[in-house]
Formats: C-alpha cells, sequence, structure tokens
C-alpha cells in the first residue's frame, strides 16, 4: 500500500497543494513571501552548509512556524548544552517562523550570544526529488519535528537513509480528519517510518 499512497501523494494530493497555495498568494501577502523565500533555496542551502557547519553531528529540526519554533528552542539549546559538537540545521515552513528565526540569539548563563541554528532555511517544497536534494546537501544524522508538520517525501526519504526521525510535542485532536479511514490509512505509512513520537499527554 506505500507505492499506492506514495503515487496518490505525488502525483495527486501535492499539485492540489501547490495549486491552493498559489491561489492564495493572490490574495495573502504571508504567503507570497514564503514564494518568494523558497527562490534559490538550494543555492543558499548550499552555501550555508559549505560556510557555517563545522565538523560534528548534524541534527535538522523542523518547525511550522513561530509557535512551533518557539517550542524547538528549549531542546536545541539543552541539546546544545550537552553537546558542543552537534550542529543544528532549522527549516520552516511559514515565514513567520524563518524571518523571527534570523534574529533569535540564545545567552545561556551570562556567556556571549549562542546562535540558535548554525544553518536556517525554509524547507522545499515536498516532492521527492526536492526533499532528495535537500538532504543530499544537509546530511543530517537526525531529524526532529516539531508537533504535526510531518511531510511524507521528507519522512520516507529520511527513512530510505537509515537517518532517525523524532517527533516532539506531538498531538493528534479527536475530531482531527487524519482519523478517517482513507487518512488514518495514508498516514499510517507515514508515522510507522518514524522512530520515536514523543506526545504531549498520553
Amino acid at each position: 500500500m506505500r507505492p499506492f499512497w506514495g503515487f496518490v501523494y505525488s502525483y495527486f494530493i501535492l499539485p492540489l497543494i501547490w495549486l491552493v497555495i498559489r491561489s492564495l498568494a493572490l490574495i495573502s501577502r504571508k504567503v507570497r513571501r514564503g514564494i518568494r523565500g523558497r527562490k534559490g533555496l538550494f543555492v543558499s542551502l548550499e552555501t550555508q552548509v559549505a560556510n557555517k557547519l563545522r565538523a560534528g553531528k548534524r541534527v535538522w529540526f523542523h518547525a511550522s512556524s513561530l509557535g512551533e519554533f518557539e517550542q524547538a528552542k528549549p531542546i536545541i539549546a539543552e541539546l546544545k548544552r550537552r553537546h558542543e559538537n552537534v550542529r543544528v540545521i532549522v527549516t520552516f515552513f511559514s515565514p513567520s517562523g524563518y524571518e523571527h528565526s534570523k534574529k533569535y540569539q540564545l545567552a545561556p548563563l551570562g556567556l556571549a550570544p549562542l546562535g540558535l541554528a548554525d544553518v536556517i532555511s525554509y524547507i522545499p517544497f515536498d516532492t521527492r526529488r526536492n526533499a532528495q536534494r535537500f538532504l543530499t546537501i544537509t546530511k543530517p544524522d537526525a531529524a526532529v519535528i516539531i508537533r504535526y508538520d510531518v511531510w511524507p517525501n521528507h519522512i520516507w526519504e529520511l527513512e530510505k537513509r537509515n537517518i532517525p526521525i523524532v517527533i516532539a510535542n506531538a498531538t493528534m485532536r479527536h475530531t482531527t480528519k487524519r482519523r478517517f479511514p482513507a487518512a488514518r490509512n495514508f498516514h499510517h505509512y507515514i508515522y510507522n517510518a518514524i522512530g520515536s513520537i514523543l506526545a504531549v499527554s498520553q
């Protein structure tokens, strides 16, 4: 069933999502900023990786927007405090999270400001080719998704490369459409690829 859902997602669902995004861009400045911000994404990403990522383990954090990024901050800060050689890559879907992150710095225990992330980028649109190119450039040793912004082709490509995946602060409402039969079967093949799901409640 997974090849089936991969085909349906890539050739039917994704084009529909892209059509909706392009339509919203006609009336939403925020959506237009997100589209413009992704122009030259891979060139920018390659430059950042070459200039900013020193030797060490790489952990990729993905947050949809500003609220999810706030939840990621203490996790990233503690990770960097415990492991000085860890390099952090942060991506966002929304402009609000991306633009805010460019200004954020953390000054733990009165020390000189410590940059929260070594590399900051938008997540590329979730095609198979984009997912492959993103992971080839960044080469993460682990991936942490905050809450719910799970993009199937990125998840499946991480699994294919044997890169551990964690969801932090996971939530799922009882009324979510992900519980509907077809959607539930589709999400089954996404979430089964994730090694650890850390939920906010029982």
